[in-house]
């Protein structure tokens, strides 16, 4: 710890003081900027943050003084860096209520969760895998001994956001309360942070072009046909501003809504009845 303490050092001693001191200084602008904003003066809450600055400046004078009287830094550098910490996260506050928001990333609005299981042989399964999603996402009905690997547990509410190839966009929304639900390891099971986003509209952000450009670019390599996507990368992509959750919940719902009759009109399509290009209807057409 004391080597870490000699190879920083401030390049006056006067930095020590005015670094924290303007840090406080912009907290302050910061918070009656927006107690302005939002007409809310309030004389007690004032009175509260000015004397809670007034003892941190007393912390940043004690630690000077024990460098002079003591010939240390450590005390100084460790009060300093504690105040300009807090300082900085207020600041980071503050801001974001004025609506300079700080880039949002995947892992801030969903946890991956891999929670991995070996089927049991005589258990049934509710299987979601890669084949069964490109076959009209239809899940697999399966009895474990019919299953050769080891899976992931499906939660109740998730995302399924496949790691191969992602430009198919093997994306998959799961809410049910069905039991023994697992799927294949080439999926990251993903719970949404509700409090911050919106269900939906979290499952439209993971299928956009932004996501996918991104991942194609990222992926790394295992043969020429089989690109899968590294999940750090994955979880640290930055998000756009995300729009308030009110707005959020409107466009997911339209979008999902069109999903919804877009597959309705795929089903009609499908049991619409072949026409007969055969060449014995050519002649009954030529014979009339």
């Amino acid at each position: 710890m004391q080597e870490f303490y000699t190879n920083i050092h401030f390049t006056s001693i006067w930095w020590a003081l005015f670094f924290p001191v303007v840090l406080i200084i912009l907290d302050i602008m910061t918070g009656v900027i927006n107690a302005w904003k939002n007409n809310d003066f309030q004389s007690s809450i004032m009175r509260a943050g000015l004397s809670k600055k007034f003892g941190e400046i007393v912390y940043i004078l004690v630690g000077i003084l024990t460098k002079f009287a003591i010939g240390t830094d450590i005390i100084l550098y460790f009060l300093v860096g504690y105040i300009s910490l807090m300082e900085v996260s207020s600041l980071f506050e503050n801001c974001d209520k004025l609506g300079v928001k700080i880039p949002e990333k995947i892992k801030d609005i969903v946890t991956l969760t891999t929670t991995s299981i070996t089927p049991q042989s005589n258990e049934e399964y509710h299987l979601y895998s890669l084949p069964s999603f490109d076959d009209n996402q239809k899940r697999e009905e399966l009895i474990g001994s019919e299953i050769q690997s080891n899976k992931y547990i499906v939660p109740d509410k998730c995302i399924l956001f496949n790691k191969l190839n992602v430009r198919f966009k093997r994306v998959w929304r799961i809410d049910n309360n069905d039991y023994n639900k697992i799927c294949s390891t080439e999926f990251l099971p993903l719970v949404v942070n509700e409090s911050k986003v919106d269900y939906q509209y979290c499952y439209y952000i993971l299928i956009s072009d932004y996501i996918t450009n991104y991942l194609c670019g990222q992926n790394a390599n295992t043969s020429g046909s089989h690109k899968r996507i590294d999940p750090t990368d994955f979880l640290n992509i930055e998000l756009p501003t995300l729009p308030a959750m009110e707005e959020q919940k409107r466009i997911g719902q339209l979008l999902f809504s069109i999903d919804q009759k877009i597959a309705l009109n795929r089903a009609i399509n499908d049991n619409l009845p072949t026409p007969d290009h055969s060449s014995r209807g050519v002649e009954v057409r030529l014979a009339a």
